[in-house]
């Protein structure tokens, strides 16, 4: 199956069809647990994997991710750490000097998509991509109810919007009708929400409103008095 991915996507199948072909003639996904696939179908983000890995070409590789961690909540040190894998630049891997096991993908072969998967992007005709930062109220906060997945902020036509795009494959195997891409614009939401506070915190009302915000937040009473009990050290 490895040979068969790496051989059609040198005929000219892109990474996303060959993710819909495959899910089609009914091949499982590597890994039931796989991050980039919806119930057990194999995404875009897998196939890409397998195109990269260079194990495929006998060779061991080492020091391709590294654990990095960082804070839980910025806001809230206590809260302490998180440990995630990060990948390392391909310039930082470490390569075996002879092949450690037999190859499935011939080494020209391999080397063969890595240029063709470079060549499709900005990147390979030079040209810059401009990013520019933009502000998303409600980021992180807006999911989609047919799908039940966060809608991503996107900037179109001068205004905020949010997304929910949906691969039509995933769509059919999930028995959801999805459009390719759904849209909200943002400004849409400000008004309600602006209506909705300006309601709440009404001058009669405000009061009533606090003690309902005070009783929704998380007791935080458990974590404080855990760190209370930790070893000081005294510094001489």
């Amino acid at each position: 199956m490895v040979q068969r991915i790496f051989r059609e996507y040198l005929s000219g199948v892109g990474v996303f069809a060959l993710a819909q072909l495959l899910t089609t003639d009914g091949i499982a996904c590597p890994s039931a647990h796989a991050t980039a696939t919806a119930k057990g179908l194999r995404g875009p983000s897998a196939i890409r994997a397998i195109l990269t890995n260079p194990r495929y070409t006998g060779y061991a590789v080492w020091n391709r991710q590294r654990k990095q961690e960082s804070l839980i909540d910025v806001e809230d040190v206590a809260l302490g750490h998180e440990t995630r894998l990060t990948w390392n630049p391909k310039s930082q891997w470490v390569f075996s000097d002879q092949p450690a096991h037999e190859p499935l993908i011939d080494r020209s072969v391999f080397d063969a998509v890595q240029l063709r998967l470079a060549s499709r992007g900005p990147r390979s005709t030079g040209r810059a991509t401009q990013r520019r930062k933009h502000p998303y109220a409600f980021k992180g906060l807006i999911s989609h109810e047919s799908c039940g997945r966060l809608m991503q902020g996107t900037w179109n036509h001068d205004k905020a919007h949010y997304r929910c795009r949906y691969p039509s494959e995933y769509a059919i195997a999930n028995q959801i009708d999805h459009q390719l891409s759904v849209y909200i614009r943002e400004d849409e939401l400000t008004g309600q929400l602006d209506h909705w506070l300006a309601q709440i915190f009404r001058p009669e009302q405000v009061e009533e409103s606090l003690v309902t915000l005070e009783s929704a937040q998380a007791d935080r009473a458990p974590q404080l008095a855990s760190l209370n009990e930790l070893p000081v050290r005294s510094r001489g």
